[in-house]
């Protein structure tokens, strides 16, 4: 593993620590931009609070991910746009090297 990939390891992990400890203090955290959102968890039967989890998270997204055995991620994004931008991020890359092996052959051969 190289010092770049160890780094960004350990920044992924100090990431979902911090994620983690947000949840915990009841915010909802972006996972792409890392706007925050405080809300109150919602309780079957009383009335719901004015900062309602419901109500505070309404036209945010959250994505289930599935990493194995009884282990799964949560993942809450702000818009469309911060679940696209995190989505492309993930998305393996073509290198513009091959693709520009590719390019128009500008002679007429």
């Amino acid at each position: 593993m190289s010092e770049v990939q160890m780094i960004l390891l350990i920044l992924a992990r100090a990431r979902q620590m911090w994620e983690a400890k947000m949840r915990r203090r009841n915010q909802a955290v972006c996972r792409f931009c890392g706007r925050g959102v405080e809300c109150s968890d919602c309780m079957g039967g009383f009335a719901l609070p004015h900062d309602a989890r419901c109500k505070a998270m309404k036209g945010w997204i959250s994505v289930y991910q599935w990493q194995g055995m009884g282990s799964v991620d949560r993942h809450d994004f702000c818009s469309l746009t911060c679940l696209q931008n995190w989505g492309d991020a993930r998305a393996p890359r073509v290198p513009e090297v091959f693709l520009k092996a590719f390019g128009e052959n500008k002679t007429n051969t």
